[in-house]
């Protein structure tokens, strides 16, 4: 496996959006709206937004790989489910400790988590345009090593 500017380029998207799903959905922000937003049932409303937007992704998401697949917008489409899924983690910072901005932040995390997600759909299509089929594991890998290290 060469490493290309395509293929860097490529990898280091995984390295640069694994922080979100990590800092937001696992760490810090559900631990924030868990805590000080919505103390009181924060948790189990958590777990009902991500258990929602988990079973959407699951009907959206082999729609999406099919569009990614044939129309050929892999990039254009990655960098829409980007652009979304970034204003919407941005917009948490607006998310004040209040139980009223609780229907917000989770409005705000599920679309942000189902954008990334999505994004992820659409990089994944990328995959025979940065790398030839045997080198398919490699540059999964070192994109995944990359990602992982990011959200470290």
């Amino acid at each position: 496996m060469r490493l290309t500017k395509p293929l860097i380029a490529w990898s280091l998207y995984d390295w640069a959006s694994s922080p979100v799903p990590t800092l937001h959905a696992t760490f810090i922000f559900s631990v924030f709206f868990t805590t000080a937003v919505m103390p009181e049932g924060g948790t189990a409303a958590w777990a009902w937004m991500t258990s929602a937007t988990a079973f959407a992704l699951a009907i959206a998401a082999p729609v999406f790989g099919r569009i990614a697949d044939t129309t050929g917008a892999s990039k254009k489409l990655l960098g829409l489910a980007t652009a979304i899924g970034a204003i919407a983690t941005a917009s948490l910072w607006f998310i004040e400790p209040d139980v009223s901005f609780a229907t917000a932040a989770l409005m705000l995390s599920a679309l942000s988590i189902f954008a990334m997600e999505v994004s992820f759909v659409f990089y994944n299509a990328m995959l025979p345009a940065v790398a030839r089929p045997e080198g398919y594991g490699r540059a999964s890998g070192l994109a995944w090593g990359l990602g992982y290290a990011g959200a470290i």
